[in-house]
């Protein structure tokens, strides 16, 4: 059986799991859930003093690499900036965009509720004038 790690390097190897990820993080902020040296769980936001952030398919694999494939998830700011490269770009004042989002934190036991909330937040972006460009 595979270690959770082994499985995380598996899947951040894929081609279209790098190409997605890339995609939606262009522009900004990353972070990272990686394991140290001792097993812990560290959550990294910076390399080498600047912002943790990629513009390609191929910048993030250098960056998984770099991260000795290490990391267990990545993240994204909501907000999208011009320029990631030192910390004072990364001011919320800089951001030219931001995606909503809403986060449901559901359980696997829960999972109805969880899609019964989801269906509400729908309803309630709906009867804002907010439409599902998809349908």
């Amino acid at each position: 059986m595979s270690s959770p790690q082994n499985l995380a390097v598996e899947h951040y190897s894929r081609a279209e799991v790098q190409r997605e990820i890339a995609e939606f993080c262009n522009g900004r902020w990353m972070a990272a859930h990686c394991i140290d040296d001792y097993g812990r769980l560290v959550f990294r936001r910076y390399i080498v003093g600047k912002p943790m952030a990629i513009k390609s398919q191929e910048e993030f694999a250098k960056l998984l690499k770099g991260l000795n494939n290490r990391a267990r998830a990545f993240y994204a700011t909501a907000n999208k900036y011009h320029t990631i490269e030192r910390t004072e770009d990364v001011n919320l004042s800089k951001a030219y965009l931001c995606t909503p989002t809403w986060d449901i934190d559901g359980t696997l036991q829960n999972w109805r509720k969880t899609i019964a909330v989801a269906r509400e937040i729908i309803t309630i972006l709906e009867s804002e004038g907010v439409k599902n460009p998809f349908t």
